[in-house]
């Protein structure tokens, strides 16, 4: 039910931002996608935002994830091995990043910050969460997008974490629209 409230608030923001404007020239291009892997971890739903340029430049990404534990335990033993924990997980991405391309399929780098919140342990990494706490990410790779007006967006990249000083490879896959 959370997750259907985020995604409501985030297609209002969307329709706001977006009403007053006229031609694609005038207007920034704003994406609203879904996310598995990358930043959020496990899944998370976005608004991106460009800032300078309709649909290249630097944009600023938000998003909210939240997850039952209790559905990893049903994942099978696996992932049991990577992450343990109790109750409910929430997660809110925030990033910076720039398409440095004009054309339809372009490259794409940030970084972000996760605030998290939860009863969770990735043992590998030495990361406990009992409340409150944090990890940062990178990412590098290619997104896929319409030139002009709006369309289906698709985004594959390399997302390394880092969390408590410690490295950890992982990637994301994002499908969703340009407004």
């Amino acid at each position: 039910m959370k997750c259907v409230f985020c995604l409501l608030l985030l297609l209002t923001i969307c329709h706001i931002t977006t009403a007053q404007r006229r031609r694609d020239e005038d207007r920034r291009a704003v994406a609203l996608y879904g996310e598995a892997g990358g930043g959020g971890f496990l899944y998370s739903s976005n608004l991106d935002i460009r800032i300078l340029n309709w649909n290249s430049g630097i944009g600023l990404r938000v998003g909210a994830e939240v997850f039952d534990m209790s559905l990893i335990k049903q994942l099978g033993t696996g992932p049991q091995n990577y992450i343990s924990g109790t109750g409910q997980v929430v997660a809110f991405p925030i990033g910076i990043n720039t398409v440095m391309d004009d054309r339809r399929v372009a490259f794409e780098l940030g970084v972000g910050y996760v605030p998290v919140r939860g009863k969770f342990s990735i043992p590998s990494a030495e990361f406990e969460v009992d409340g409150n706490s944090h990890y940062s990410y990178g990412h590098i790779g290619f997104r896929l997008r319409p030139l002009k007006g709006g369309g289906f967006l698709m985004r594959a990249n390399y997302t390394p974490l880092i969390i408590n000083g410690y490295l950890k490879n992982w990637a994301g896959l994002s499908a969703g629209f340009v407004f």
